[in-house]
């Protein structure tokens, strides 16, 4: 399951959860009706804590103060939204000032009246007059709370945001008798999904029935239609909307942005795809950004702390890893709708594919690998001749003292430039030793192929680390690179022509290398690409290549990331790749769609079949790496069906390298040795 993290580093990392003041709003409560039987209700969450507040008659501010030492100077009032109905105590008050907070800007959440005939003798007024008589009381008391005047702001969240917006336009009005000359007009205001306008055409209904009632008249709409009332002294703002908000239509902040620009009044408008509405500081994809935009306008305004933007801004890019089944499969589902909003065409979509790589290559820190400043050590056995192809044992230095070990498959009747196929393998305890490696190896170099089979790290002859240290996925993605460095230098391999397949872990090293490597030119992987789940060992997961503060993405966007090469996903029904037909593969169809080679993505669904690479998923990929690498079928057919039983499967001693050969002398010994040698912590 996905965490939102955002607010726990904001209150725990940076330790400003500051003491809280509740402060009665009036001596005496303007335009009010007393009403015994109008009681304040509190509804609490599952941990008992205040989810929403509604039938207010005694409003309160509460304060979230900044010590003087971490302080900016300046402070916000915050609105939580809720309809006019209720108020969002928690989600869109009291967490924004611990977020405000973790900025050096001291908050004010403000419970206000909500507009009610009970209570009060012109409902429309009531909350306008709290908002007013908040923003006041701040700037009375700036000195005694260490507050600068002159840098008060206002937020405000949905019909919050309408009472911000009319906070910020209607702060001159007197909808009360102040008791001082101390200003309402906020210096800046901040407004998350706004309603701003009253008329009908893009209001929120609810919110207006509430404060208007059903029949307003004309001027009244106008009144309260925020847009309607900017001028040149109305304060710089910062909106955000979400295209899908079908709550509250963005057409109120595009309209209230254009009203500032037009009245040359600073303003900045984050429009995000998707996010609906209600989302707070931010639950997912592409508006989680929003807080840290809104930090480094603050910043911009000269409002926040010198010391912290740097802080906030590391901790919401914050690396994150997803694991195993990190979401649920209709979790997943909704997650690839989210996806397909991000892009609307090819160029929006390769900008997307950069973002993926972007973070594979920074999340198993591809950097860290040092170059060689000389020949690789390359040692390589003679060939065990066999029924159409040979076989010889081979360990390459993919950098100083580290090995990959393997065997390399080769047609007996060689061409002058031949196809190169990777062969990594999974989890099974056998390795490249296993059958079914052996098989389609071998099946494959007499189809015309070289075929490279390697150990994973940990397994086979990679004896000198352990399988689950911290950064097996990079050690094995850089091995895989290697790989594709030695096969090009090597006159027989047409360097135009270059696959990979594997299972399960070797299908995650498949979409992997073949996202990072542009020489790879076809790719199979074999029961692992999935929308819900991210791999279950280290060497698949463990590392941040998923994740990182706003960003986000799985393992179908990173086999996406190949379109538009050809591709083949093969897929079973009693695993995580059960749903590919109706989740994976439409996804991956899309994004060939953009380059018109959907002819090019293929998905083989075995639904009767299990977690493996049988012998019908060989077949599988024999047809369709035949076809995009151009290997000869007919070598291993009669009768027009494949015929693997003249495959010698050979002892695993007779595929090892240092069965005949002593280790490198200069191997390096132990995870530490090569954590170290590399300089990555754990």
């Amino acid at each position: 399951m996905k965490k939102n993290t955002l607010l726990v580093f904001f209150v725990l990392t940076l330790n400003l959860t500051n003491a809280q003041e509740v402060l009665p709003l009036w001596d005496t409560i303007p335009n009010a009706i007393n009403d015994p039987t109008f009681i304040e209700q509190t509804t609490l969450d599952e941990n008992s804590e205040p989810l929403r507040v509604s039938q207010i008659s005694i409003p309160t501010l509460t304060a979230f103060l900044v010590p003087k030492e971490k302080a900016s100077g300046a402070a916000v009032l915050i609105c939580p939204g809720g309809g006019y109905r209720i108020l969002a105590i928690t989600k869109e008050g009291y967490n924004i000032a611990q977020w405000l907070n973790s900025l050096g800007i001291s908050a004010f959440v403000l419970k206000n009246r909500l507009p009610d005939d009970r209570i009060m003798e012109n409902k429309t007024i009531g909350p306008l007059q709290d908002a007013q008589e908040g923003l006041r009381t701040i700037r009375r008391n700036a000195v005694k709370w260490n507050i600068d005047p002159e840098k008060i702001g206002v937020i405000g969240f949905s019909a919050g945001g309408h009472l911000a917006a009319s906070l910020s336009t209607h702060y001159n009005q007197k909808v009360y008798m102040p008791t001082d000359t101390s200003s309402a007009r906020p210096d800046f205001s901040i407004l998350i999904y706004p309603v701003i306008s009253m008329q009908q055409e893009i209001t929120h209904m609810g919110s207006r029935d509430n404060l208007l009632g059903k029949n307003p008249s004309q001027d009244q709409i106008d009144w309260y239609s925020n847009e309607k009332q900017v001028n040149k002294n109305t304060p710089p703002a910062f909106l955000v909307h979400s295209f899908d908000d079908n709550a509250v239509p963005i057409e109120n902040s595009w309209e209230y942005a254009e009203q500032l620009k037009a009245n040359n009044v600073p303003v900045e408008m984050h429009a995000y795809r998707s996010g609906g509405h209600g989302y707070g500081l931010g639950v997912d994809d592409t508006h989680l950004g929003w807080s840290a935009a809104c930090a480094q306008w603050l910043d911009q305004m000269g409002m926040v702390k010198e010391t912290t933007v740097n802080v906030i801004t590391e901790l919401n890019s914050t690396p994150e890893l997803c694991q195993g089944a990190y979401w649920t499969p209709e979790e997943a589902k909704e997650k690839m709708k989210r996806f397909a909003q991000l892009w609307t065409n090819q160029k929006e979509w390769e900008e997307r594919t950069q973002q993926i790589k972007k973070q594979l290559v920074e999340g198993m820190q591809l950097s860290k690998i040092p170059s060689f400043t000389k020949a690789q050590n390359i040692m390589i056995s003679a060939p065990l001749v066999q029924n159409g192809y040979q076989v010889q044992n081979i360990t390459l230095e993919t950098f100083p003292g580290f090995y990959v070990t393997g065997n390399l498959y080769t047609p007996t009747k060689k061409q002058s430039k031949m196809p190169t196929i990777l062969s990594p393998h999974g989890h099974g305890d056998e390795g490249r030793f296993s059958a079914d490696v052996q098989t389609r190896c071998a099946m494959l170099a007499k189809m015309g192929a070289i075929v490279f089979s390697y150990d994973m790290v940990g397994y086979g002859e990679s004896t000198t680390l352990n399988h689950k240290m911290p950064i097996s996925l990079l050690l094995q993605t850089w091995n895989s690179k290697s790989i594709v460095d030695y096969l090009v230098q090597r006159d027989d391999v047409d360097s135009k022509r270059i696959g990979i397949t594997g299972a399960s872990g070797g299908g995650t090293q498949s979409f992997i290398l073949a996202a990072l490597d542009d020489r790879i030119s076809v790719s199979v992987p074999v029961v692992q690409v999935s929308a819900h789940f991210f791999g279950g060992c280290a060497c698949e997961s463990g590392m941040p290549i998923h994740k990182q503060g706003n960003f986000q993405t799985n393992n179908v966007e990173i086999a996406a990331s190949f379109a538009p090469k050809p591709q083949l996903i093969i897929s079973d029904g009693a695993d995580w790749t059960s749903n590919t037909p109706e989740v994976e593969f439409p996804y991956l169809s899309k994004v060939y769609s953009l380059y018109s080679k959907e002819d090019l993505i293929k998905n083989v669904h075995l639904k009767n079949e299990k977690h493996d690479y049988g012998v019908s998923k060989r077949i599988a990929a024999y047809d369709f790496l035949a076809k995009h690498l151009n290997l000869k079928k007919d070598k291993v057919q009669k009768k027009g069906e494949y015929n693997e039983t003249d495959i010698l499967i050979l002892p695993t001693e007779k595929l090892k390298v240092y069965s005949s050969i002593e280790r490198p002398k200069n191997e390096l010994i132990g995870d530490e040795s090569i954590l170290t040698y590399l300089s990555i912590q754990k």
